[in-house]
């Protein structure tokens, strides 16, 4: 039979193992929230983090019935929940590729402007005047 002295240490430890159990783990989310939905329903699209925590969503094809590829882009705020409509791109594309620059620019490249051609032209979007301008094309269209 073992004696207190003996107990004590295993308690102890066992005791401390509850605690890190169950006190000790971080708190959950209770619920999760829908954000507001996209000004234009899309697919094919990209969306891109900027810097400024908002999220740039570009192109894609358009929904509703809608065959062919969009220019629109919207930019998503986290800390309102809210959409805004932002500058067109010179070019309708889905399928295409899109990079954050170091400068906080966003390089948009190749792409579909219907789903019988792809696209060899890119685009560079600037978040501090919300306007799209062309830049250096691709020597052979594509798109994913």
């Amino acid at each position: 039979m073992k004696t207190k002295p003996e107990i004590f240490p295993l308690a102890l430890g066992l005791a401390l193992l509850m605690l890190t159990l169950f006190v000790a783990q971080p708190a959950r989310a209770s619920s999760a929230t829908n954000a507001n939905p996209l000004n234009a329903a899309r697919q094919n699209h990209t969306a891109t983090l900027l810097p400024s925590g908002k999220v740039l969503v570009v192109g894609g094809f358009g929904g509703s019935g809608s065959s062919g590829a969009i220019s629109t882009t919207e930019l998503y705020d986290p800390a309102t929940g809210m959409w805004t409509a932002t500058g067109e791109m010179t070019n309708k594309r889905a399928c295409h590729t899109a990079t954050l620059l170091p400068s906080g620019k966003v390089l948009v490249v190749g792409g579909t402007g219907d789903p019988s051609n792809s696209l060899s032209s890119a685009e560079l979007y600037d978040p501090l005047t919300g306007m799209w301008t062309a830049t250096g094309a691709l020597h052979t269209a594509r798109y994913l």
